[in-house]
C-alpha cells in the first residue's frame, strides 16, 4: 500500500531525505538512493502537480514567451489532463469530462470546451517586439510553413504582408473573432478586464510568473527560456521607419497592449510583500537553476539511468 501524503510532507522528503528506521535507528537517506520507487514517483509528482480545484486554459499568442510559460504549466498539472495545441479545438465528450487544460495558439472561448471551470490565462507582447521575433524565428526556420513570407523580404514587407499573424493578432485571440475590427478591440478588451484570471506581459516574464503562481497556487516557477530567437535586434535597434509599418498593421494591438501595461504597473502595485519577496527570490535563484538545469542536461549521457530520472522530475 502507497501512503499519500501532504505536499509539504512531500516537499520535506524530496528535500531533506527520506526518513526510515534501520536496525532501530532513524535515519535520513537521498531521495534518489530511496528503493521504494513508488513512495519516490508519489512524492515528485505532489511536489510537481498544482491543485485541481479548476481547469486552465493559455491563449498562447505566438512569439509571446508563450513556450516557456507552457513548459512551466505542464509541470503542474498531470501529463494525461493536458491538451498542448495550436490547430483549432473540437473535442468529444470524454475529452470534455477527462481534460482539465488546454494550452496552444487558441482563441477565447477555447475554454468551452471544457466541462470543468476554468481560469484564462495569457502574455501579450508588444506587437513591434512580436513582429520582430515572429520574423526572425520564421527566416532562421527555411522547413516553416510561414517561411516563403519571410524569404527575401524586408521585416517592414512581412510586417505589411497582411497575414493574419502579423496584422493584430493578439485582438484577434483574445476577442475570439476571426475578422479584426474596432468591435473585436471592444470585445478583446472586455475578456481582459472581466474574463481573465491573469494578463502577463512578455518584458515582465518574472512579476508575470509570481502573479500565476499566487493566482493558481502553483508552486515551482523556476525556468529556462525556451524558443528564444537569438541575434533579435531590440526595438530601439529598428529602423523608424519600419517601426512605424509594424504599428501601421498593429493599430489595435498596440492598444490592447497599452491597456494591459497600464493595468499589469496598477495590479503589481497593489502587491503585498510577499509577492516582492517571491519576485525577489526568483530573480536570485532561477540563473542558478538555469546553470544547473544546463548542466544536468549536459551531462545526461554520463549519469546512471535512474539519477538522470530523479533529476529530470525535480528540475519539472
Amino acid at each position: 500500500m502507497i501512503k499519500v501524503e501532504s505536499r509539504d510532507r512531500g516537499w520535506e522528503r524530496v528535500s531533506l531525505g527520506i526518513k526510515r528506521t534501520r536496525d532501530g535507528r532513524e535515519e535520513r537517506v537521498p531521495a534518489a538512493q530511496y528503493r521504494e520507487r513508488n513512495k519516490l514517483a508519489i512524492t515528485l509528482k505532489l511536489k510537481n502537480a498544482a491543485p485541481m480545484r479548476k481547469g486552465l486554459v493559455f491563449l498562447h499568442i505566438p512569439k509571446a514567451a508563450g513556450t516557456t510559460l507552457r513548459h512551466v504549466i505542464s509541470r503542474h498539472y498531470p501529463h494525461e489532463l493536458i491538451l498542448s495545441t495550436d490547430a483549432p479545438v473540437t473535442l468529444s465528450a470524454e475529452q470534455r469530462r477527462r481534460l482539465r487544460v488546454i494550452m496552444g495558439h487558441v482563441p477565447f472561448g477555447t475554454q468551452t470546451q471544457l466541462d470543468a471551470p476554468v481560469d484564462v490565462i495569457t502574455m501579450l507582447r508588444h506587437p513591434v517586439e512580436r513582429i520582430a521575433s515572429l520574423y526572425d524565428y520564421v527566416r532562421l526556420r527555411p522547413g516553416h510553413p510561414w517561411h516563403p513570407l519571410v524569404d527575401g523580404t524586408s521585416l517592414a514587407d512581412f510586417a505589411a504582408c497582411g497575414h493574419p499573424a502579423t496584422c493584430n493578432q493578439q485582438v484577434r485571440q483574445l476577442s475570439g473573432c476571426d475578422e479584426v475590427s474596432r468591435a473585436a478591440l471592444e470585445l478583446a478588451t472586455h475578456h481582459l478586464t472581466h474574463e481573465l484570471t491573469v494578463v502577463g506581459l512578455a518584458e515582465r516574464f518574472e512579476e508575470s510568473l509570481v502573479l500565476l503562481k499566487r493566482a493558481l497556487g502553483w508552486h515551482t516557477i523556476y525556468h529556462r527560456r525556451l524558443n528564444v530567437t537569438p541575434g533579435r535586434p531590440l526595438r530601439r535597434e529598428i529602423p523608424r521607419s519600419t517601426v512605424a509599418r509594424i504599428e501601421s498593421a498593429n493599430e489595435l494591438d498596440l492598444e490592447l497592449y497599452g491597456l494591459a501595461s497600464r493595468r499589469f504597473d496598477d495590479v503589481v502595485r497593489t502587491q503585498d510583500e510577499g509577492f516582492h519577496r517571491a519576485l525577489r527570490d526568483l530573480r536570485r535563484f532561477n540563473r542558478l537553476y538555469g546553470a544547473l538545469s544546463h548542466g544536468v542536461h549536459a551531462a545526461a549521457p554520463l549519469l546512471p539511468k535512474r539519477v538522470r530520472a530523479v533529476l529530470t522530475a525535480l528540475r519539472g
